[in-house]
């Protein structure tokens, strides 16, 4: 027979982890108040002959992972930013099929899905992040 324990000890662990459950969620709304108080970063769009430029204002100091994958570019910053996308999505060109962007509590991502072949170029400038597309031209001999 296995010991329980008494009554009284039960209820205390259990009250203990519904505080612990609530501290929680309150540690994560706080987290999302005070996201939704940072205004977002404009993704602006620069469409030239060639290519399509997209540039991403960033202020301080921002590391940034790019992952160009399959038919798509993943772009993981490590601070949680908000992105208004609206003008990339607006001028979305024939082989740029998408772009969204997902949010975590200490992170955040863009994600660009590509229609065919395309060269990327992606470089800091200042205090923005660029990324060139340009679809890949093939020659026939």
């Amino acid at each position: 027979m296995t010991p329980t324990l008494p009554q009284p000890m039960s209820r205390l662990h259990h009250a203990a982890r519904r505080v612990r459950e609530a501290e929680k969620k309150a540690h994560v709304e706080q987290q999302l108040s005070k996201l939704n108080k940072v205004p977002p970063i404009r993704v602006q769009v620069a469409k030239q002959p060639t290519f399509i430029r997209y540039v991403i204002p960033l202020t301080g100091t921002v590391g940034i992972a790019s992952d160009r994958s399959g038919d798509g570019l993943t772009l993981v910053f490590d601070a949680p930013l908000r992105f208004d996308l609206a003008d990339a999505l607006a001028m979305l060109p024939s082989f740029v099929s998408g772009v969204e962007s997902k949010l975590d509590e200490d992170a955040s991502a863009v994600h660009f899905t590509f229609a065919g072949k395309v060269d990327v170029r992606t470089f800091r400038e200042d205090n923005n992040y660029v990324i060139d597309v340009s679809p890949t031209v093939v020659s026939q001999m």
